[in-house]
């Protein structure tokens, strides 16, 4: 028998590193920020039907009615012009990272694929996202001491409302949905979350661009919305459980074998 020692640089470690205690606060996070979420949509949902808002059209009468709102129910007024989306972007971002830690070993090239597209269309949100900006406006067109500041105000809300129905909203949509569909796929696949949240992320993230639809573009929106709680509801839990399990000593749950370890030799057998 030939036999060969090696001392390895690296701690020994389990290759199924995904209950590893680094991830604890991580996975807490992201099952708190899933759970999050889902009360804020509720909240906008509940919001927008009782106080509906004005069209989003970038024409200078929906930009008059936006004003005028906002005058008159300034938190409102946020909600409707998506501020919830702003908060559910930020709350999204840890829950993509613990989705990549997850998911990884389903599929390492296709995770990686849909959490880069979900965090580039979520940065990219942020650029556009109206709120704010047409709260200002609103404040300026009602502060404004001449015709001509007023109509200056009123062709800023109509270029901000452009925006919005634009090209980066549009590429948010399109990235978001489409990293939802890869990362329900993966679920599919994974005991960690299961088939009906795999499902449901799958069901929600495939009506999401019909928002775009004449007509019936914002009924397909909310039924959207009833897929997505589910799913966070689910992978919240997930994360959860996640959050309280000890990584085993091998990976031999999984068929893995151990990495070979700092100052450990390895052997080679005949």
């Amino acid at each position: 028998m030939v036999e060969l020692a090696r001392t390895w640089p690296l701690m020994e470690q389990p290759l199924d590193v995904d209950s590893h205690p680094e991830w604890t606060w991580l996975y807490r996070l992201a099952g708190v920020a899933t759970f999050t979420s889902a009360a804020l949509i509720i909240v906008a949902g509940a919001v927008f039907v009782r106080m509906p808002p004005p069209g989003f059209e970038p024409t200078a009468s929906n930009t008059r009615e936006w004003f005028a709102f906002f005058q008159a129910h300034r938190l409102v007024g946020l909600f409707n012009l998506d501020l919830v989306m702003v908060m559910d972007n930020v709350l999204a971002i840890p829950v993509f990272l613990a989705l990549y830690v997850a998911l990884r070993r389903i599929s390492l090239s296709w995770t990686t694929i849909a959490v880069a597209a979900a965090l580039v269309g979520t940065a990219g949100y942020f650029a556009i996202n109206p709120a704010f900006s047409m709260l200002a406006l609103s404040d300026h067109y009602l502060a404004a001491g001449s015709e001509a500041d007023r109509a200056a105000a009123l062709a800023a809300g109509q270029t901000v409302l452009a925006i919005y129905k634009g090209t980066g909203f549009n590429l948010y949509i399109v990235l978001v949905s489409a990293a939802g569909v890869i990362l329900g796929a993966l679920m599919l696949r994974s005991p960690r979350f299961g088939k009906v949240a795999g499902s449901c992320g799958i069901a929600a993230n495939v009506l999401n661009p019909g928002m775009f639809l004449p007509l019936v573009g914002l009924y397909i929106g909310f039924i959207a919305l009833l897929p997505l709680l589910v799913w966070y509801v689910l992978v919240g839990r997930a994360f959860l459980r996640l959050a309280q399990t000890r990584p085993t000593a091998t990976g031999a749950s999984d068929g893995l074998t151990r990495e070979p370890v700092a100052g450990e030799p390895m052997q080679q057998v005949r």
